[in-house]
């Protein structure tokens, strides 16, 4: 599946991401159209790190073990790809009303 995402990424550059805070089901979806795969750098691995530690800090407090938390997070750092990308729009995806509506 993820090299059917990377396909269509390089031959489309469009891309959605989600970003949810658990805790809160605060989200917002952004979306750009000039999306490009880098090569992760040293400094990407760290960042990954710093979010899976955030993420599974937040679940902490929903009463979730820190070991299950971090499960669904696991990946290898010699498979990290960066994408970068300009988002065209942001919209707010958190549950309720508002829920599509662009910011």
């Amino acid at each position: 599946m993820l090299d059917r995402f990377i396909v269509a990424l390089k031959d489309t550059q469009m891309i959605a991401a989600v970003f949810c805070l658990a805790s809160t089901h605060r989200a917002v979806q952004i979306k750009g159209s000039d999306a490009v795969i880098e090569t992760a750098l040293p400094t990407d691995v760290a960042l990954v790190e710093q979010t899976i530690a955030a993420f599974a800090a937040d679940l902490v407090k929903l009463g979730y073990e820190e070991a299950h938390a971090r499960a669904d997070m696991t990946y290898r750092p010699e498979e990290l790809i960066a994408i970068t990308f300009t988002p065209d729009a942001v919209y707010e995806q958190t549950p309720g009303p508002n829920a599509g509506k662009r910011l």
